[in-house]
């Protein structure tokens, strides 16, 4: 058999666990007869809707790829394309996915103490201010 670039494209691509700033790219392989030989890598076309794009080498034949530190509430693009060891084969149709607009809760445990000792600190001091006012309007 000789080994050409791939003729054919990963088929299925989708976004699952989309979050504020991660996406979860997955796909299915590319058929058989279009392969050209062993997929040792997946490359993928992303960026922002209406921007130039870039193209990053998963350096894996793993059908899964998480992209992080992505931008909150924001439109991006994505296309996929198998490669093997000649080269990389044509893209797929892109996906528009839109990362979430909400941020984590996820606090680690000294940011939820400090987080709570501010709180109760602020608590007691609108009491300590509001019992002064009532002793203040009572003796008036």
């Amino acid at each position: 058999m000789i080994i050409t670039v791939p003729s054919g494209y990963p088929v299925d691509l989708s976004a699952v666990n989309v979050t504020s700033t991660n996406v979860t790219l997955t796909w299915g392989e590319i058929n058989c007869l279009d392969r050209k030989g062993v997929i040792t890598s997946y490359l993928i076309r992303y960026g922002v809707i209406h921007a130039t794009l870039q193209t990053l080498d998963t350096q894996s034949n793993s059908t899964t790829y998480t992209f992080s530190d992505l931008n909150m509430h924001i439109r991006y693009r994505f296309s996929i394309a198998g490669a093997n060891k000649i080269s990389g084969g044509p893209f797929s149709d892109y996906i528009i996915v839109q990362t979430s607009k909400h941020y984590s809760m996820i606090f680690t445990t000294n940011l939820n103490l400090s987080l709570i000792s501010f709180i109760v600190d602020l608590i007691f001091k609108t009491i300590i201010i509001f019992r002064r006012y009532l002793l203040y309007l009572i003796l008036r």
